[in-house]
């Protein structure tokens, strides 16, 4: 009885679960005519009956929900002034009809999330993947999001789906997910400290380093992790400008932490949280802005200052023009200031 009466009153507040799907092509209607230049697609199922080009009311003309893509124009301004660095995420969404949130998160220039755009569809697989991205490229153009570097958890469908849609494009795996993965197999405190020293080697033979002493403690760890590409996980097969500060999706386990409540709620309502929260996050951003003074954002001048901390450790030789020889104890590398 006390379930009853607080659906009910749920149902009330928050409009029923089936009703709401009714209302999602208005509701997708309002969207774009109230934000122009924003992105939002609809996909459903017809029935059979839709081919029939003279219908009637004895005929089963309906549509069925699948799909749906939004991103706002203010995402995509936003993401243009970011590092193309893109995490990817998909999480449940707790009604009764189920489904997938698919998110796209970026960084922006204080290192915080920015949704860029999402997609809730029936379920976690390689074509639902393909369509999202690909409505993710007809948004920025193939030349930008092929010089992204994605970030991901190893969701279902996701490698061969970018060999598919962005062949090339940089990929990297959450090394917390991985570490998951690692420790069911292999525990200890040791062995977590040695994979994360891998993981966040900034140099090839810093990672040979790590890995040897891995294979002297654990051998089968050493093969576990060496049947893993270096280039999904670690550091150290970076280039220049695609190397991010942490192999560690945060971004996309944050933004889903903050829409956790919403994903119980029916579609109409949980699209329009997530863009309440949207706005309400850039108006807090846009405030806090105008009180700062300075060039550097607030947190990385905070890595800044960390950064400077340790720098007294290292010891730079000058040798040609702009060229230099970086010394830490037996660590040296050959640094190029033209070259970056």
């Amino acid at each position: 009885m006390a379930a009853r009466s607080r659906q009910a009153a749920l149902d009330e507040v928050q409009g029923t679960y089936w009703k709401q799907y009714k209302r999602i092509v208005d509701y997708c209607s309002e969207l774009l005519r109230t934000n122009p230049w924003s992105s939002v697609t609809l996909k459903v199922q017809r029935s059979p009956d839709f081919e029939v080009e003279e219908q009637h009311n004895g005929l089963n003309n309906f549509c069925i929900f699948q799909r749906i893509y939004v991103c706002l124009a203010a995402c995509k301004k936003s993401f243009l002034q970011c590092r193309r660095f893109i995490g990817l995420d998909g999480c449940f969404l707790k009604t009764p009809q189920g489904g997938q949130l698919l998110t796209v998160i970026g960084w922006d220039p204080n290192d915080q999330m920015l949704l860029i755009a999402y997609a809730i569809v029936e379920s976690e697989t390689k074509d639902t993947w393909k369509w999202f991205l690909r409505l993710l490229i007809d948004d920025f153009g193939a030349e930008t999001i092929g010089r992204s570097t994605f970030m991901s958890n190893q969701q279902k469908g996701l490698l061969p789906t970018f060999n598919e849609v962005i062949p090339g494009v940089d990929h990297r795996f959450c090394v917390r997910h991985l570490y998951s993965n690692f420790r069911k197999k292999f525990s200890g405190l040791h062995l977590k400290q040695l994979m994360w020293g891998c993981a966040k080697a900034t140099h090839w033979k810093e990672w040979e380093r790590e890995m040897a002493v891995i294979r002297q403690i654990n051998v089968e760890a050493h093969r576990h992790l060496n049947a893993i590409p270096p280039r999904f996980w670690s550091r150290s097969m970076f280039n220049f400008h695609s190397k991010c500060d942490t192999l560690v999706n945060n971004i996309c386990e944050s933004f889903n932490g903050a829409i956790i409540e919403s994903r119980e709620k029916p579609i109409v309502t949980m699209l329009e949280e997530i863009r309440v929260y949207l706005i309400s996050r850039w108006a807090v951003n846009r405030e806090r802005i105008q009180n700062f003074n300075g060039t550097v954002l607030p947190r990385i001048r905070k890595k800044i200052e960390r950064r400077c901390r340790s720098v007294g450790e290292w010891r730079p030789y000058w040798s040609d023009a702009h060229t230099y020889e970086v010394v830490n104890g037996l660590t040296k590398f050959a640094i190029d200031l033209s070259a970056h």
